[in-house]
């Protein structure tokens, strides 16, 4: 009989599990609590084979495929490119821990006796309950390698605590979006998705999100989940993907596998090709396994985007902002925006961000960019009028750029349409637009003058990055598609990178098209970034609501734009909804009547007072009771963020049916007393219910609570 040998590594509340039959090495992690629990049957293809699962073999830890290797034979090609046999050259080597003050890092060996080695890297912050993973490709050998899959991380033997998975207990849970529609969770069951076992067990199981191109959250974010419920425990699976990719989710053997990584060559036309002496590095995955569910593993993952993230000075307090676009509509000029400037100088706002059309050049829309050049018509007297106005009343001003592309009607484009990406010899286009190739050091040199140059001569000290245009599968100049694509946004993360060496200290958002570039790397370089555009509907409660579980809520910068038609009560919605995040006012404040202006106001001291709670809590309570259309919404949503200490608590209330009293039934709320509330109406705490009772019963209706435990 083949014998498991399994080793465990236990870093604070998680603990590794690298088991070897044979030298083919598989990788899993669980709760430190749970070891115990582990069985060996998911590893053991002694004990497989007795059960009737014939045609299998241990899924090795190393995800990779070389040109001219052999696939997967159980179907595998035209759906993913698991288990090739490149996976099963890779010989282990060795294993070692290092650790540095509050890091600790595992690093696992292999080579594949042809010269080439892989590096398996695990990093462990202190503190954290989630883990860094990527893999390093090196090419010791005397000729080429040439790379058509290599996975971040994959997680095998889910769930590693059953012999056989009970796959109606097995959730899998996978995040949605879209314009305007971010985050929406979607829940299978094993047996929904089909991953179980045929009667032979032969042949893949799989179920795969991804996407391909620039834009990387068009269809569904990089995330992935398994519940155990029988178990009570998730793990949960996040990618670093700026470009293309994808995360499979595969039945094999007897359990379920999690694996994620760029794009490989049959999905995303990626072949990467390695000379002697070079490397390669993946991009980064971030896993993590928890007792509980959803909520918390989500939770846990956030742990670690927050010790990852580096923000300036100016971030710390979570700062008010305020954007004019809803204000100026694309049409912004220095006699237009100082009273709005002054307004919100009295409001309390930190940040004051112009938004687009700053540079036209004539009558034209704003759509016409890519020179770069401030309007003389609407800034006579240049921009750093502007800055030192803004400046003057206590506030940061911010500039709106779209750096990656390039207007047809713009002299640029006549004048240099060697710039320009292309596929197959030809401009890559969208009708009046097109994108410049990073990569050529003259296009850096001219955004660093247009750009750079422009933002630190005028003192900003913020700036907006948009992205409007997608590349598609890539672009020239790259032995592949996928690798040109991969090459053009590494050269546009060093450009961000750029940005901050040079302008030290200056805020980046992160926005494309809203929120199709909210993903762990374009995060890591921003200090926030946008989603849903400037998002007027009431759908952005529950985008907001849904993007809780994906990404950090001082990183969501959520538009409060009022407007003196709305209802007094729609205004106190828009509000509570912008306080889900990063609170971001927009539209004509001057216009607001006495009580609208009033309940703006309430609504900054309020959220004053929940900024550390945004900043350091973690939201375990996330309830949906009937909305299932974002466009005919009806039912309520709800959420809890707890303090880090558990001492505090914020509650949002939202709900969509008219009625005079609604009711937020939730059971940690007992524990609770209500000290403030943002709301147009009563409310009161009663055992495990909040009630509240709006003035006027609206559409819909938004809350804010204020908690403190008894």
């Amino acid at each position: 009989m083949l014998k498991v040998k399994k080793t465990f590594i236990t870093l604070e509340q998680l603990s590794l599990l690298y088991a070897d039959v044979e030298g083919i090495v598989s990788f899993t992690l669980v709760p430190a609590s749970l070891r115990e629990k582990v069985t060996d049957d998911k590893f053991d293809m002694e004990y497989i084979r007795r059960n009737g699962f014939t045609h299998v073999q241990n899924d090795p830890m190393v995800q990779i495929a070389l040109l001219g290797d052999g696939g997967e034979k159980e179907f595998f090609a035209g759906n993913c490119m698991n288990n090739a046999s490149s996976c099963y050259e890779f010989a282990l080597i060795g294993q070692e821990k290092r650790t540095e003050g509050g890091r600790t890092e595992i690093v696992t060996y292999f080579d594949n006796r042809k010269g080439a080695k892989l590096e398996h890297h695990i990093v462990k912050e202190s503190g954290v309950n989630a883990v860094e993973c990527f893999q390093v490709l090196k090419n010791e050998g005397d000729a080429d390698i040439v790379v058509e899959m290599i996975a971040s991380f994959q997680i095998n033997a889910l769930s590693p605590f059953t012999a056989e998975n009970d796959v109606d207990e097995i959730y899998l849970h996978r995040l949605r979006t879209n314009w305007s529609a971010e985050g929406k969770p979607e829940t299978f069951t094993a047996a929904e998705l089909q991953l179980e076992d045929s009667w032979s067990s032969y042949g893949i199981r799989q179920a795969r999100i991804g996407q391909v191109g620039s834009m990387p959250c068009r269809t569904h974010m990089p995330f992935y989940a398994v519940e155990d419920r029988n178990m009570r425990c998730t793990w949960a699976v996040s990618l670093e993907a700026p470009a293309s990719w994808h995360i499979d989710a595969v039945h094999h053997q007897t359990s379920i596998c999690l694996t994620g990584g760029i794009a490989d060559f049959e999905s995303g036309h990626f072949r990467k090709k390695l000379a002697p002496g070079e490397e390669y590095r993946t991009y980064s995955g971030f896993l993590t396994a928890v007792e509980g569910g959803l909520e918390e593993a989500c939770a846990a993952l956030q742990e670690l985007y927050a010790a990852r993230l580096a923000l300036p000075p100016a971030e710390e307090d979570l700062p008010l902002i305020y954007n004019e676009y809803c204000y100026s509509w694309g049409n912004p000029g220095m006699e237009t925006l100082k009273p709005v400037i002054d307004e919100c100088a009295r409001l309390g706002v930190r940040e004051f961000v112009v938004d687009v059309g700053w540079w036209r050049p004539d009558e034209r829309s704003w759509y016409t960019f890519g020179d770069w050049n401030p309007s003389p018509v609407l800034f006579p007297e240049g921009m750093g009028e502007l800055t030192s106005y803004i400046r003057a009343r206590g506030m940061i001003p911010g500039l709106w750029f779209e750096f990656e592309g390039v207007s047809a009607d713009s002299t640029l484009f006549g004048a240099h349409a060697d710039w320009l990406l292309t596929r197959d010899g030809y401009p890559i286009r969208h009708r009046e637009r097109s994108l410049l190739d990073f990569r050529k050091p003259e296009v850096i040199g001219y955004l660093r003058e247009k750009g750079i140059k422009l933002l630190k001569e005028n003192d900003f000290g913020y700036v907006k990055v948009d992205y409007n245009e997608p590349i598609g599968i890539g672009c020239d100049g790259a032995e592949s598609y996928g690798e040109g694509l991969r090459q053009q946004i590494a050269c546009v993360i060093s450009f961000f990178e750029e940005i901050r060496r040079e302008i030290p200290g200056i805020v980046i958002e992160v926005c494309s098209s809203g929120g199709h570039r909210l993903e762990p790397k374009f995060l890591s370089l921003a200090s926030m970034a946008s989603f849903s555009d400037a998002h007027l509907g009431l759908e952005g409660a529950v985008i907001a609501a849904d993007l809780h579980r994906y990404m950090l809520p001082r990183q969501m910068q959520i538009w409060a734009v009022v407007e003196a038609q709305d209802s007094l009560s729609r205004v106190y919605f828009t509000l509570a909804k912008g306080m889900l995040g990063r609170l971001c006012l927009s539209g004509d404040l001057s216009a607001l009547d006495g009580e609208k202006m009033r309940a703006v106001r309430t609504a900054v001291a309020f959220y004053d007072r929940l900024r550390p709670i945004l900043k350091n809590g973690r939201t375990l309570v996330n309830e949906n009771r009937g909305v299932t259309s974002l466009r005919r919404l009806k039912g309520a949503r709800w959420l809890i963020r707890f303090s880090a200490d558990g001492t505090e608590a914020v509650l949002w209330a939202f709900s969509f049916d008219r009625q005079p009293v609604f009711a937020v039934e939730e059971p940690s709320l007992a524990a609770y007393r209500m000290e403030d509330a943002f709301v147009d109406g009563a409310a009161e705490l009663e055992g495990e219910t909040r009630k509240i009772r709006p003035n006027a019963p609206d559409s819909a209706l938004g809350a804010v609570f204020y908690l403190r435990r008894r």
